[in-house]
């Protein structure tokens, strides 16, 4: 089997699913006050160290549909938009011989972990008939997520991405999926749109019964659980995850976390701008809802019916009580621009939240109940100006002159009586070391990774979604001294031409299953 070796700043170039060790790197992590400057050069150091890379599986080519479906291979694009790969629960019949993995361009496959053959389980193309994986990084079939109980219940649920201008119907059909019943009907949710400007994206979080976990064809039903809109093609629902120690019985068992990003709204100047920060807004916030409507009976039943939000017992929401006109009880925390990645850490029951910045910084958070991450007021360790100068997009340090820091750091949201504190990253890097924050590892065992590369990027910084070109991998597992010991920063690449030729141009992978990692390569 081949393998490559990828120095820090000098990553080997190779198609197809690769697994690599952790690259460490000590950022500690002073109080906030000394942090707000952005540095004038890279202060990530290059020490040497080097992650070993070793081929997997090979992903079956495929590209954007930007016209006709099906589309050729566009050998000059992306050959494939991996995102994610998991597993299934140690219950289900199959878990100890199959992943599954997510290609944001259409399909949803089955991975033999014996073979390393690709089996589509649901083509989401041919499924939804508004499906949309073009333009944005983050559009298609973007994550995934089993319940807990899927080894007895068949449950598992899925977001992808929509365009809501397409002609026709949204309601899924089932002509190259024979197995999904249809019988019992299939209707789609109200939209929830952010409360100001225009929207051109529809992100559809879907739950799924597979009545047969032994075999690698669906058969079972859907259900639409909720549809949120965006102002634009970035920025969507990033990732799904269940609390992995919560137990049956336990206030947030089957309870889930849903990263939903602002859809551009933060960066923009005028009435969306503020939209991270509003509670009457779904966007720019990480969700907590129960999808099982029979689990807790006594919580507040969403307005469409189809999915609770804790609002009783000792963990409900934090703004389940909270009095503001709109108000969306499903907010666990806020103030987010791109928050594509969650994990949650079992030695230290945290959960992390990795946070895609503008122009300046890339974040770590440790995510809190009710806590206000600051975005788009804030980015990184600094304030964020957008305005419609030639400041706009600059943090304060940044600006011509710059700018003090807010004395006292305090930010006014509505709905809360007094101004709230915004919570910081645990760990960042600026855009001089590298763009697009991305997590891969989590766990006792953070020795094993699971690495997310692309070779594209915005020049300006501006990345998003599932396709980063600069991965920084993280399990911050020192947070009684505040320092992210398990962190890596992989430096900005741009292709060369000889490299584009090579058509090697699509992700790998980033998974939070890493007790999953096969054994033939630990």
């Amino acid at each position: 089997m081949a393998r490559w070796r990828m120095v820090l700043g000098q990553p080997a170039r190779r198609c197809g699913l690769v697994l690599g060790g952790l690259l460490l790197v000590s950022l500690p992590v002073g109080t906030r006050t000394a942090w707000a400057q952005y540095p004038a050069g890279a202060q990530v150091a290059k020490d040497g160290t080097a992650v070993l890379l070793q081929d997997y599986a090979s992903l079956p080519l495929s590209s954007r549909t930007s016209g006709s479906y099906p589309p050729p291979i566009n050998f000059a694009g992306q050959l494939g938009r991996v995102n994610f790969l998991r597993s299934e629960p140690a219950s289900a019949p199959q878990s100890s011989s199959r992943f599954f993995v997510n290609d944001m361009n259409r399909n949803l496959y089955i991975l033999d972990k014996s073979t390393k053959t690709f089996t589509p389980y649901v083509n989401f193309e041919e499924v939804f008939p508004k499906f949309d994986n073009d333009p944005g990084y983050a559009g298609g079939l973007v994550t995934f997520a089993f319940d807990p109980d899927y080894g007895d219940n068949g449950r598992f649920y899925t977001v992808h991405t929509e365009d809501p201008n397409k002609s026709g119907s949204a309601v899924p059909t089932n002509a190259s999926l024979p197995g999904l019943d249809l019988s019992g009907g299939y209707t789609t949710t109200t939209v929830v749109n952010p409360p100001a400007g225009t929207v051109v994206r529809q992100a559809v979080l879907v739950e799924w019964t597979d009545t047969n976990r032994n075999n690698s064809t669906f058969e079972g039903i859907a259900h639409e659980i909720l549809r949120v809109g965006f102002n634009s093609n970035i920025h969507p629902m990033g990732d799904l995850l269940f609390n992995p120690l919560a137990q049956p019985g336990d206030a947030d068992y089957r309870n889930l976390y849903i990263a939903v990003g602002d859809g551009g709204a933060g960066e923009t100047f005028g009435d969306t701008h503020t939209i991270p920060q509003r509670l009457d807004a779904l966007q720019g916030k990480i969700l907590r809802i129960t999808p099982d409507i029979t689990l807790r009976i006594g919580d507040a039943l969403s307005s469409n019916g189809r999915y609770r939000i804790p609002t009783t017992g000792s963990d409900p929401n934090p703004f389940a009580s909270l009095s503001l006109s709109g108000l969306r009880k499903e907010i666990y925390a806020y103030g987010f621009r791109n928050p594509h990645r969650m994990s949650w850490d079992p030695i230290s029951n945290k959960l992390i939240v990795d946070d895609i910045g503008l122009h300046s910084w890339e974040e770590v958070n440790i995510v809190t109940k009710e806590g206000n991450y600051g975005y788009a007021e804030r980015e990184g360790i600094e304030q964020l100006f957008v305005s419609n100068d030639s400041n706009n997009g600059k943090t304060g340090s940044q600006t011509s002159p710059p700018t003090p820091f807010p004395d006292p750091d305090s930010l006014t949201v509505t709905g809360i009586s007094t101004p709230v504190t915004p919570i910081y990253p645990v760990a960042e890097y600026s855009h001089e070391d590298g763009d697009a924050m991305e997590d891969g590892s989590k766990g006792a065992e953070p020795e094993h990774e699971v690495t997310d590369r692309a070779q594209r990027h915005d020049p300006e910084g501006a990345v998003d979604g599932a396709d980063q070109p600069d991965e920084a991998s993280g399990r911050a597992d020192r947070w009684e001294d505040l320092v992210v010991s398990s962190f890596a920063v992989v430096q900005r690449h741009r292709p060369t031409p000889g490299e584009n030729a090579q058509h090697c141009d699509h992700d790998t992978l980033s998974s939070q299953e890493m007790e999953q990692v096969p054994p033939e390569i630990e």
